[in-house]
Order: structure tokens, then C-alpha cells, then sequence
């Protein structure tokens, strides 16, 4: 689907069934903006993620304004 309709941001889990979100994360294009939802901050694939540069990392527990906060500071601003 991603790379049929493109995206300017994807919300994905970081350890999704079936397919690995930073593999994914490093073969899509990359002026799209990633922000990686975890089950906690401490996952062992927080530090990995990070230097990916994403746009944003988040929670499961995200509150609705946290969400709204990374999408505002998106590192590639989509109009």
C-alpha cells in the first residue's frame, strides 16, 4: 500500500507481526515521516529507532495531546 499510495506520515508499531518496523522504517522512503508506537519507552528498540532519525516515538499510552505533539513537530512539515 506504501508504496502504491506514498504517505507524508505513518504511525507503526516498532515490532509488528510479520514484519519488522525498523526494517520497514529503513526501506521506505526517507522523506516520510515515522513515528513508532511501543508498548514502553524502554524497549530494546527505542535506541535503534532513534537513529533512524524519526519523527516521533510513542507510547501505547499516549495521551491524545502527546499524539497531537509529535504530529505538530513532524521532521519533514507536510502541508
Amino acid at each position: 500500500m506504501l508504496k502504491k499510495f506514498g504517505c507524508d506520515v505513518l504511525l507503526c508499531e516498532i515490532n509488528p507481526p510479520r514484519l519488522e518496523g525498523l526494517f520497514l522504517a529503513e526501506k521506505i522512503n526517507p522523506k516520510v515521516n515515522i513515528i513508532f508506537v511501543a508498548v514502553c519507552s524502554k524497549s530494546k528498540y527505542a535506541k535503534a529507532a532513534m537513529r533512524l532519525k524519526l519523527s516521533g516515538y510513542l507510547t501505547k499510552e499516549a495521551t491524545n495531546a502527546q499524539i497531537l505533539e509529535e504530529l505538530q513537530n513532524l521532521r519533514y512539515p507536510v502541508a
